[in-house]
């Protein structure tokens, strides 16, 4: 999961890009990066660099990124090694086309199509996914007179050939600028323009859209690409539609509160998902004392939950100044040191009482399993777990770092086994039905707890088999590109 932002207008827009990603941090800590391009000296400006957004950018380095358009970029890794070279953008230059590129999402046949260029003659510098849809894009883009017939005809490739979630924002040197989105829509991603249609924005979530003072906001649909050109107009082009699938998660835990994702806010799906809780609750006939959220992304739910069952809600745990999001951290070894540094419990809140917990999920157990040891250490009498979103039981491929199934702690058992697991009396989950009717449509990914997912997955399956086999990757790739399935 990352963020991406691209501005396109007639003034300088490093600074703007800059405030703009610093407000698409959650969605990605581990590098940032910004490309410009000035139109007046046609030449293009690139800095990234791995950390957080306010880390990397000082004065002197965004001063150097002249232009008035642009794209930026907050990493959290899901491929390759997380090394500065692999923080976006990514920038290539080929046949005399230079083509940027920043994106969201994961490629799952990204092995096969690699190898494939690399047969072909193109050279990589990374492991990222993001760099191999790069040179995808710009092996099939043909110059032409027209620079939107170009792109079109290699957007149709990309969809045709590339499997998996990508939202895509780029530019194209002295031509102009682009957005598309994947045929499900999975990864979200939002136009906006300032009403006079002199500056337009691309972002992954409509809240830095309206931070900048963007009021006109619309989603990119799926299977859709939008092009800008140099004189700033505004083109958008249908190439393949399919039946869109939104990734669920997002809705409970990525995008901000504020965030509205293809016609559905995120605040008030969450908040209803706390209410189904509630009725859960009741049905259960149990009895708790107070609601407490496991901040921040729960707290709308808990709310819900402590005014349907009459209860007080408390801030137990508090969370410290400046922590990041432990889901989103890069090893288990992490998230599990994460997890005690960002929470401070608050001994009186426990003490004596018998709590009820409200988290946005349960994946791995880690967070789960500390808080409610933090609860007990602090005298909790009775603790109950609730999470709005559905058992996670099958691994992500689209760019949510929950790919290894024997890591999902619902996998495999039943609900008093997970209460053992992480220590609970109880362990409260929404259902699939109650997740859509909080969310408001069915036009959902709901593979992570149905197994049914939007894409072809086979190329990932097997390069997880074959690196829990110990087999020969080169070998596995061979058989690969002899399926005629993956060709």
């Amino acid at each position: 999961m990352c963020g991406v932002l691209g501005l396109m207008s007639k003034e300088g827009v490093a600074t703007t890009l800059f405030h703009g990603l610093n407000q698409l941090q959650h969605r990605g800590q581990d590098a940032a990066g910004i490309l410009s391009y000035d139109c007046d000296s046609n030449e293009l400006h690139l800095f990234k660099n791995c950390g957080l957004v306010t880390d990397v950018f000082q004065n002197s380095s965004i001063e150097r990124l002249k232009g008035s358009w642009g794209i930026g970029h907050v990493r959290y890794t899901t491929s390759g090694a997380g090394e500065i070279a692999e923080a976006q953008p990514f920038l290539f230059n080929f046949k005399g086309i230079s083509i940027a590129l920043a994106y969201n999402g994961n490629i799952i046949n990204a092995n096969v199509l690699r190898t494939k260029l690399e047969r072909r003659g193109i050279t990589f510098n990374t492991a990222s996914d993001g760099e191999l849809l790069l040179k995808y894009l710009a092996y099939h883009y043909k110059d032409s007179s027209s620079p939107i017939d170009s792109l079109r005809s290699a957007v149709e490739t990309v969809y045709k050939h590339v499997k998996g979630a990508y939202s895509v924002i780029g530019l194209i040197k002295g031509k102009g600028f682009f957005a598309f989105r994947d045929p499900r829509g999975i990864r979200p991603l939002v136009y906006a323009h300032n009403g006079d249609g002199i500056a337009h924005a691309v972002a992954s979530e409509t809240h830095p859209l309206h931070f900048l003072g963007y009021d006109h906001c619309e989603d990119v649909q799926a299977g859709k690409l939008l092009f800008i050109s140099p004189d700033l107009s505004l083109e958008k082009i249908d190439i393949m539609t399919q039946v869109p699938m939104h990734c669920s998660f997002e809705y409970v835990y990525f995008a901000k509160p504020n965030a509205q994702l293809d016609g559905s806010e995120a605040y008030s799906a969450r908040y209803k998902l706390g209410y189904h809780l509630a009725k859960q609750f009741k049905r259960l006939k149990l009895d708790a004392d107070l609601v407490i959220p496991v901040p921040n992304t729960s707290l709308p739910a808990a709310m819900a939950v402590a005014h349907e069952l009459g209860l007080p809600l408390h801030e137990g745990l508090n969370r410290k100044d400046h922590a990041g999001r432990t889901f989103i951290m890069p090893t288990q070894d992490m998230r599990e040191r994460a997890v005690s540094n960002k929470l401070a419990p608050v001994a009186s809140v426990f003490k004596g009482k018998r709590v009820l917990i409200v988290d946005d999920s349960i994946v791995r157990g880690t967070v789960s399993k500390r808080i409610i040891c933090l609860a007990r250490q602090n005298g909790a009498r009775a603790v109950f777990f609730a999470s709005t979103f559905p058992p996670i039981k099958n691994p992500c491929y689209y760019g949510i770092d929950m790919p290894a199934p024997e890591q999902l702690v619902a996998r495999g058992r039943s609900a008093e086994q997970i209460e053992a697991e992480i220590g609970a009396d109880c362990v409260i989950y929404n259902t699939i039905d109650e997740l859509k009717d909080s969310i408001g449509h069915d036009k959902l990914c709901l593979a992570c707890l149905d197994g049914r997912y939007p894409t072809d997955i086979q190329e990932a399956k097997t390069m997880r088999e074959t690196r829990e086999a110990g087999l020969s990757l080169a070998e596995t790739l061979e058989d690969l590109l002899e399926n005629k399935a993956l060709r």
